[in-house]
Order: structure tokens, then C-alpha cells, then sequence
């Protein structure tokens, strides 16, 4: 098995509010963060999310812990004279335990594996009204049910297969409940899971009549993962390579990503 991550700065940030680690080993993992651009210093409450949710699941930890992650990054963040909402950022994380493989998303983001007769099979969670249910929120109740007021803001999941002739299919979106998406499997039947930011959802056209800045034509998410998530040698730092080849085709074709995007990517052999 191998893992590796890799994360870009959107066309719209000034700064990269994504982050991901990865680790491998006998208990390989992936995680993603993508701090919220509206909320102050989150590039750092990203990193302290995904770095302190790295330390549980290299304990071996059965679950998460999702709740004692927040507080133990609220101190570092209080000791750094940070706001608390620093961390709202989304968390996904993705890993093996024996035979399985695991995925866990708090927030909005993109889940996708290949199955072994070359299909890839994508989940897309988003919000309504665009305001995910960040992990801080549970250590903050006031805010939490502020959240939970929202007009308009359920969860929704969208499940796209990509076939291996590149032909997409997508079903009709599903509600989510508030406990957020799960998604499990057996390694024997998975080559790779892959976790991705909302940026995969951001990718525009560049119109050259307009010196090819950042148009408004959207490009659609399975497009642009058909493309993406065309992994060659799984061996080393093959997310970086990926991701860096991609963003040359991008230049290419015309298309640039408005917000920060991540990957990260366990491959769980051949």
C-alpha cells in the first residue's frame, strides 16, 4: 500500500486554506482540510485539525474522536492567541484497519474510489445555502445551533460513477442526516479511495477573449475528476505527480480552479 497528498491555492485565495498529510505503513491514511475563507487565520486551524487527527489515527484509536480533536486544537489555538473559529475548517480523513478500508467527512468534500474492474464511484457532499457543519461547532453549542437554524442548508450527497470508457453517470441528490457521511469497503475490491476538497467543484473555463482570465463557465466535477483522478505508477509521491501534471493540462485546456483544492489518496495495491 502507499499514500500521498498534495493541495493547490484556488485563482480567488490569496492564501491556502487547504492542507493534508498522509502516512503509510501497515495502517495507511489520508486526511484533507479546507479552512473556511470567511473565518479568520483558518490556513493555521486547518493544519492543527489535520495534524492532531493524524496523531489519533497513528494511535491505532478505533474512532476518531472527532469532538476531543476540536478541544485539543481549541488550546493550541488559544495558546497561540488565535479566534476559535480559526478551526472551521472540513475534515476528511480516510484509512485502512485490517481488511477495510474507511472514510469519515466533516463538512463538505469529495469521496471517490476505483473499483478493481476500473470504475470510479464519487460522492460529493455539499450544503444548501454553501455553509458546511464544520467539526468546531462541537465545542461551541451557541454556535452549532445557530448553524442548525439555517434556512435552506441540509446536507445533500451526489453519487457520480465514471466509467471506464469515461462515460458519467449521476443519481439524483440524496439528503444527508446532521451526523455527517461515512462510506466503507473491502480492500480486496478497491484499488484506491481518494478524498478531495470542495475545490474539485470550483474549476472554470479561462476565456481567451479576455486574456484568459477566469471565466464564468463552470466545468463540470465529473470532467474535471475524469482527468484528475487518472492516477499512472502508484509508487512514491504519485498524488504530487498527479496533481502536478494535471495543473499543466489545466494551463493547457483553459480551465483554473477558483478555490484551494487537496487530494489525498491511498492506493491499497494492485
Amino acid at each position: 500500500m502507499n499514500s500521498d497528498c498534495a493541495f493547490r491555492m484556488g485563482r480567488s485565495h490569496s492564501v491556502c486554506q487547504d492542507y493534508a498529510v498522509a502516512g503509510g505503513g501497515e495502517r495507511p491514511y489520508v486526511i484533507v482540510a479546507d479552512g473556511c475563507s470567511s473565518s479568520p487565520d483558518t490556513d493555521i486551524g486547518a493544519r492543527l485539525l489535520a495534524r492532531l487527527a493524524e496523531r489519533s489515527l497513528r494511535s491505532g484509536a478505533a474512532e476518531l474522536g472527532l469532538e476531543r480533536v476540536v478541544r485539543r486544537a481549541g488550546k493550541l489555538a488559544t495558546h497561540l492567541g488565535l479566534n476559535a473559529c480559526c478551526l472551521d475548517a472540513t475534515l476528511l480523513t480516510a484509512r485502512v484497519r485490517g481488511e477495510q478500508w474507511q472514510v469519515r467527512v466533516a463538512g463538505d468534500g469529495l469521496v471517490a474510489w476505483q473499483d478493481r474492474d476500473g470504475w470510479i464511484h464519487v460522492r460529493v457532499i455539499s450544503y444548501g445555502a454553501g455553509y458546511p457543519e464544520y467539526p468546531s461547532y462541537l465545542a461551541c453549542p451557541e454556535r452549532r445551533r445557530s448553524f442548525e437554524a439555517l434556512d435552506g442548508n441540509h446536507a445533500t450527497l451526489l453519487r457520480i460513477t465514471l466509467e471506464p470508457d469515461g462515460r458519467a453517470v449521476s443519481l439524483p441528490d440524496e439528503m444527508l442526516s446532521p451526523s455527517g457521511y461515512q462510506e466503507s469497503g473491502s480492500v480486496r475490491d478497491a484499488v484506491w479511495v481518494a478524498l478531495l476538497s470542495d475545490g474539485a467543484a470550483s474549476f472554470v473555463a479561462q476565456n481567451a477573449a479576455e486574456d484568459r482570465s477566469c471565466g464564468s463557465a463552470s466545468v463540470a466535477v465529473a470532467t474535471v475528476l475524469g482527468e484528475l483522478l487518472r492516477f499512472k505508477s502508484m509508487q512514491g509521491v504519485f498524488v504530487q505527480r498527479r496533481l502536478a501534471r494535471f495543473s499543466q493540462q489545466c494551463a493547457t485546456r483553459g480551465w483554473c480552479h477558483q478555490d484551494d483544492l487537496a487530494l489525498g489518496a491511498i492506493y491499497l495495491g494492485a
